[in-house]
């Protein structure tokens, strides 16, 4: 709270990118998603070129649940920088949700590529081979993830090995 009030006072002294982008942060963390998002939408009202802005403002319009909104920023983002990690994986999510399994698949290769044993990002891309059919490549995927302690991979991977008679 207390760093809230000091960037809101200074805001009005010196409305600077930087501290409308650490006011979104803060608000995230306040867990007031629509005033994050607010703050980052400023910054790139102000940059629209700012690929930090940009995701940030497509990951909040996700929790929002907004997901042309999202869509849209994360797109963007990814296109003025190929290497945002978590906006490519949450980019991926929406296109699982939307069944489009191959953009997915494709933003999650991008993703691995910056962090090749991501065990959050590799159990989406799980997911997304299970969405595809490929239940081999979701088996190892899920198994990598669930080994890693992602239990949230748990419950789609019991059902992979359901799929291959494999569960116990």
């Amino acid at each position: 709270d207390e760093a809230y009030t000091i960037i809101r006072t200074t805001l009005d002294v010196a409305p600077k990118t930087e501290l409308w982008m650490n006011l979104g942060e803060i608000e995230l963390r306040r867990g007031r998603l629509a005033a994050a998002r607010d703050a980052f939408r400023t910054v790139v009202d102000r940059e629209s070129g700012n690929d930090r802005a940009l995701a940030a403002l497509g990951l909040t319009a996700a929790q929002l649940g907004d997901r042309v909104a999202a869509k849209k920023a994360l797109d963007q983002a990814l296109e003025n920088n190929g290497t945002l990690f978590e906006a490519r994986v949450v980019r991926a999510q929406l296109a699982i949700a939307d069944g489009e399994t191959t953009t997915a698949l494709q933003h999650l290769q991008r993703a691995l590529q910056v962090r090749p044993d991501d065990p959050w990002a590799t159990g989406w891309q799980g997911i997304a081979y299970l969405g595809a059919g490929n239940l081999g490549a979701a088996s190892d995927r899920l198994g990598a993830a669930v080994r890693a302690g992602r239990t949230t991979f748990s419950l789609p991977y019991a059902e992979v090995l359901r799929r291959q008679g494999r569960a116990t």
